[in-house]
């Protein structure tokens, strides 16, 4: 996968493969997978830099 994209641009991916109702492959599973834990750690970041 390519890891310039930002988060944005990944979640909006993310949200085009599920409007298509079509069963994941394993590629997209692991594509969501991946990138909602890049997402978690961005937000975690997020909130230790606010503090």
């Amino acid at each position: 996968m390519n890891n310039n994209l930002s988060i944005e641009t990944k979640l909006a991916v993310i949200n085009q493969l599920m409007e298509t109702k079509e069963p994941l492959s394993d590629d997209s599973k692991e594509f969501i997978s991946v990138t909602v834990g890049e997402a978690l750690d961005k937000l975690k970041q997020n909130a230790k830099t606010a503090e």
